[in-house]
């Protein structure tokens, strides 16, 4: 991720994941035979199955839960606000 966009993220008050959190992730999915082929959101050290919730529930806050649930609104507030690349 650019520093730009990172910088970006943080101001919006959205939480970063560290390379423990998604490492952490991994380790439970890969250990858990029940979320074998599954997909986890991860946010800001927190993680959730997704896939199974997503096809079982409608509405995104009862699979993400409801912290990720606003996680992932203001995220998507984030990127809809357009986030330019650098210049190579």
């Amino acid at each position: 991720m650019t520093s730009a966009f990172a910088d970006g993220w943080i101001k919006a008050g959205l939480p970063a994941n560290e390379p423990e959190d998604i490492s952490r992730a991994i380790a439970t999915a890969a250990l858990s035979p029940d979320l074998n082929g599954c997909t986890l959101w991860v946010s800001g050290g927190r993680f959730t199955e997704i896939e199974n919730r997503f096809c079982s529930y409608e509405g995104r806050e009862h699979w993400l839960g409801k912290e990720n649930n606003e996680d992932w609104a203001k995220g998507a507030e984030f990127l809809k606000a357009g986030y330019t690349l650098p210049d190579q």
